[in-house]
This record gives structure tokens, sequence and C-alpha cells, in this order.
């Protein structure tokens, strides 16, 4: 079959299909108004959910700070229940173990007051500052008394010195030199002559006669919370 060939036709038509295929709502998508309108779109929900992102960032550090100072309560109130065990008068020695290693609550506190109120507040306050306060004394004691320890055995090293001397010089035979020996050290050994300082001591025993335990009160209920320990 042979086809024609078709001239002259009419487009009138088909323009008008055209037209109105590409009016209006796709000529308000090509405006420069719909551009704006969904720049301001993005916009929004990008920062919405940039806000959203913080806000969870930073209740997870407040979760984190409330962590640390209410694990840090928790044994410096061990270490006090066992320090009064140990001794019934909280005296600490030389062996006591540190209460504190550093005060938690200064360095995070502005993350976690405002989830206390201010009696509250005003516990965990007192309570770090009665341990650290003890901390300080415990490391005052333990320093004055390896100053005496230190004292002790540079006596003992200047006795043995003139003993030995006594021996070179001929004054005192070689068996008399050993037995004053022998007999200085168990003497200077079995005995304390050792500076113990009771200042440092009553310190701490003061503070904690005086100390409140966090644990039982709201503020510690609240740490615990906020810690997600609960």
């Amino acid at each position: 079959m042979a086809v024609e060939k078709i001239e002259n036709i009419d487009t009138s038509l088909l323009e008008t299909i055209v037209v109105n295929v590409t009016s209006p709502a796709t000529g308000f998508i090509q405006s420069p108004l719909f551009s704006s309108l969904l720049l301001a779109a993005v916009t929004l929900v990008v920062g919405f959910v940039t806000y959203k992102i913080y806000k969870l960032q930073q209740k997870q550090l407040d979760q984190d700070a409330a962590t640390i100072v209410y694990l840090q309560v928790r044994e410096a109130e061990n270490r006090i229940n066992e320090l009064q065990r140990q001794t019934d008068q909280f005296g600490i020695n030389v062996l006591t173990k540190p209460f504190i290693t550093e005060d938690s609550w200064s360095i995070y506190k502005n993350r976690i007051i405002k989830y206390l109120d201010s009696d509250e507040v005003s516990c965990l306050t007192e309570f770090f500052s009665r341990v650290v306060t003890a901390e300080e004394a415990r490391k005052e004691f333990c320093s004055n008394f390896q100053a005496s320890q230190d004292e002790k055995a540079r006596i003992q090293q200047r006795k043995v010195a003139e003993i030995t001397w006594e021996y070179v010089a001929g004054k005192i035979d070689e068996a008399t030199q050993n037995n004053q020996i022998d007999r200085f050290l168990s003497l200077s050994n079995n005995q304390a002559y050792v500076f113990s300082p009771n200042a440092p001591r009553e310190k701490a025993a003061r503070e904690f006669s005086n100390i409140t335990f966090i644990t039982p009160t709201s503020a510690g209920a609240k740490l615990k919370s906020l810690s997600g320990a609960v």
C-alpha cells in the first residue's frame, strides 16, 4: 500500500495542547518563587535535623557527666565506710587508699545542676568539699610519715657509719662492731621511732564525721536516674 505524503497540517491544535501541558503548574515549578520556597524548606528540614542531633549529643554529654559524678560518689562513700569499719574512728594511715582522684563535681556540675534543685546542689557541693579536704589530709599525713621514715633511715646510716669508723680506728674489734650494729638496727626497726602526725588524721576524721552521704538523698536518686543506672 502506498503511503501518501501529508502536507499542510494545521498545527494550531498541537500548539494548544503543548501550552496546556506546560502551564500553569510547570511554570510555577520553574519560577524563582518555587526555587526560593524549596530552598527554604530544605534549609528548615536540615536545620531541624541538626538541632535534634545537637540536643541528643548534649543529652548524652549530660548523662556521661552524671555517670562520672555518680560513680565517684559511690566510690568515695564505699571508701569512707571501709575506713570506718577498719578503724572505728576514721583513722587514716600510710596504707589508706585515696578517697578521691579528682573533684568531678567541680568539673561537670555545670552540666548537671539544671536537673537539681538548690538544696541538692548544696548537698553535692558540701559532700565533695569534705571528701577533697579529707584526701588532702591523707596526702599530708603520708608525706609527713614518709619524711619521718626517710629521716629515720638517715639516722640509721649515720649510726652504722659511726660504729664502723670506731672499728676502722681500732677502738673496737670486728665482733663488737657487728654486735653493736645488729643490736642498734634491731632496736630501731622493731620500734616505731617514726613521727605519725595527728593533725591530718584529726582533720580527715572531722570531715567524715560531719559528712552526709549522697546516694540515700534525692540528689543521689536524680544522679542515678540521669546516669542511666536505673
